[in-house]
């Protein structure tokens, strides 16, 4: 099934070569500046960039909740500094061995150490829609690297968000 996926991008590139790469799949890189002036109800998802800048994200967290009742996917690489959501929380620990602590009910889905500290987490949302999180550089660029199997990992990633999606098309 193609996806349909919104980047907000905080830079002035032409967006991620690997994401481009991806068959059947349509991602539309927007300055990150200019997400509340366009509709997010046609995107499977949205990718939050760890250069995000949280601020704004807590200034446009009414359109993001709505997107999220509706059903949406929102997509979060890196530290939450400003967690912009009620079920965000501030990053907790040093670089590289920390967590964006889940809210209880999330599933994790990968976590480092004895303390089984989550890296990787999805949360459904009782009012609707999803969250995930990445606690760590941005997973795309990780997966899109030469690593044998990383590029196949991150088509099935957005294969499946796009096969689960709960957009109204």
């Amino acid at each position: 099934m193609a996806g349909r996926f919104l980047y907000l991008q905080n830079d002035s590139g032409p967006g991620r070569p690997a994401l481009a790469k991806l068959d059947g799949h349509r991602f539309d890189f927007v300055q990150q500046y200019e997400a509340d002036r366009i509709d997010w109800t046609a995107y499977d998802a949205v990718l939050v960039s760890m250069f995000a800048d949280q601020v704004h994200l807590s200034e446009i967290a009414g359109k993001i909740a709505a997107y999220l009742d509706a059903g949406g996917t929102l997509i979060i690489n890196g530290h939450i500094a400003r967690p912009f959501l009620p079920e965000l929380s501030r990053f907790a620990g040093f670089f590289g061995r920390g967590t964006n602590p889940p809210p209880e009910g999330a599933e994790v889905l990968y976590s480092v150490g004895p303390d089984h500290v989550a890296v990787d987490w999805i949360y459904d949302r009782p009012q609707g829609g999803r969250i995930f999180v990445h606690s760590g550089i941005e997973l795309w660029m990780f997966l899109a690297g030469d690593f044998g199997e990383g590029p196949s990992y991150l088509q099935g990633f957005f294969d499946w968000f796009a096969e689960t999606s709960k957009v109204a098309a």
